[in-house]
């Protein structure tokens, strides 16, 4: 019963001295309310308006199809197409291109035979970040063959090949695969972080450098109420920031 009454008023001490400092308040609400409203919008890790550069070596209807479904992509920005691998090469050289696609010869030839072909990339991988977008241009690629696939379904059972697997991806929550819907949660977790973590702890900081600290220490109070009184008001705080961060 002592200790209780003990953590109640050194509870009302911490909340006393919080609406006494004019920047904790501040940083306490408004903090938070312009991580949520800014951080989302601000900060974007998809990777778009790659450099692409297309080899079409075929130069038929079904590479045609493919070059304008990959250049209407908002992932990629089709600079140049140029006559030749090595020339793709040197624009990722000069820096001009991050990624080079190859289309063979005679790919609707080898196509409607039901025979495998092979489509080649070349990424700058110095910018890893770039160098990603390979694998967005892969799904492309894949998306693309199982258009054709759906086009022309006599065309594998004639020629004898096995039909593939395809891999759908469904987005559970966010059809719509929007960034912020993923990064909201994570900017409350470290919103709670910072302040049912660190502001205690920096609380107890700046009562040792005021000298405060000596005088609760010379009290009969337990270290573990004093910790226990410094983290009670932070994380009842926590739990009214994080119903702000839900409304908003």
């Amino acid at each position: 019963m002592e200790e209780l009454f003990m953590i109640k008023f050194l509870i009302e001490k911490e909340f006393k001295q919080l609406l006494r400092n004019s920047f904790l308040p501040k940083l306490i609400l408004v903090f938070p309310c312009m991580i949520m409203l800014l951080m989302p919008w601000a900060v974007n890790l998809e990777i778009k308006n790659i450099q692409l550069n297309i080899v079409d070596n075929d130069h038929s209807a079904i590479s045609q199809r493919l070059v304008n479904k990959i250049a209407a992509s908002t992932y990629f920005r089709l600079v140049e197409v140029p006559a030749s691998y090595e020339e793709g090469l040197r624009n990722i050289e000069i820096g001009t291109a991050d990624i080079v696609m190859e289309i063979p010869r005679h790919l609707e030839r080898d196509w409607m035979n039901g025979e495998d072909t092979h489509i080649l990339i070349a990424a700058n991988a110095v910018n890893g970040t770039k160098g990603l977008g390979s694998s967005y241009l892969s799904s492309s690629i894949t998306d693309y063959a199982a258009e054709l696939r759906s086009e022309y379904p006599t065309t594998a059972t004639v020629s004898g090949a096995f039909p593939s697997i395809g891999i759908d991806t469904q987005g559970l929550f966010n059809p719509n695969l929007n960034y912020k819907l993923y990064m909201i949660p994570a900017l409350m977790v470290m919103l709670l972080t910072l302040i049912c973590g660190f502001l205690p702890a920096l609380n107890i900081v700046s009562e040792k450098e005021v000298g405060t600290i000596e005088q609760i220490n010379v009290t009969p109070v337990p270290k573990f109420i004093i910790i226990w009184a410094k983290l009670l008001p932070y994380w009842l705080i926590g739990f009214v920031v994080l119903t702000v961060c839900f409304i908003l």
